[in-house]
């Protein structure tokens, strides 16, 4: 379980229009402060211990890909080894130039609590364990859902085979998603078989066995050769 740490934050960056792209300035963050990447907009920031009798302070800036608009979180340590408070600024204070309607504030999530939350077991199966497919080739969606399990870290691999490989992998929301697969026509007269597995190097794996049937053989019906002598 996770243990608690008076000196680390999550902060949360709002960004407008959503997806626009933005940057911590290096130049502001101290030595005594670190800010890394928890998921998307979440960062961590951690301060390490003030064991001075000085108080400490630091501005952290992030700046919008226009190159105007900011926004910045004030840092505040005491001294001998207080613990710090991360405090947000204002509304930024740079007005860009070229009318754009992005803005970037910092918004500070709910101070971490002492007392952990209960983790969800992670999840993870095949929507089938067992797919027929026709012989023309062709694409097999394979779906799937998941929980507690983090976006993009999903390792699947096929046993050995040159008439099926992986296109790619999609996932619609926070517990579905979907493998596409591209298959060969089956020109044989016998049904071939892979199998799909989403291995256990992110979380709960599954296997899917899919089969592919096999082509169709058509045999003209002609008449023998000789005959019946009768009497």
């Amino acid at each position: 379980m996770p243990s608690y740490n008076p000196n680390q934050y999550t902060r949360t960056v709002s960004i407008s229009p959503s997806g626009a792209a933005y940057a911590w300035d290096q130049s502001t963050i101290p030595a005594w402060i670190t800010v890394t990447n928890i998921s998307g907009d979440d960062w961590l920031i951690t301060i390490t211990a003030n064991g001075t009798a000085s108080t400490r302070n630091a501005t952290l800036t992030v700046t919008h890909n226009d190159g105007t608009t900011t926004a910045a979180i004030s840092v505040v340590q005491a001294g001998t080894g207080g613990s710090a408070t991360a405090t947000p600024t204002a509304t930024p204070t740079a007005t860009p130039t070229a009318t754009p309607t992005a803005t970037a504030t910092a918004t500070p999530t709910a101070t971490p609590t002492a007392t952990p939350t209960a983790t969800p077991a992670a999840a993870f199966a095949f929507d089938s364990n067992a797919i027929s497919s026709p012989s023309s080739g062709g694409t097999i969606t394979i779906p799937f859902t998941y929980s507690t399990i983090v976006p993009g870290s999903f390792d699947f691999q096929l046993s050995a085979t040159t008439w099926l490989v992986i296109t790619s992998v999609t996932v619609f929301d926070s517990t579905t998603g979907y493998v596409l697969l591209n298959k060969s026509n089956n020109g044989g007269i016998g049904s071939r078989n892979a199998t799909l597995t989403k291995t256990t190097q992110y979380g709960p794996g599954d296997t899917t066995v899919i089969t592919q049937v096999a082509g169709s053989v058509n045999l003209d019906d002609e008449d023998p050769v000789g005959g019946f002598v009768g009497g």
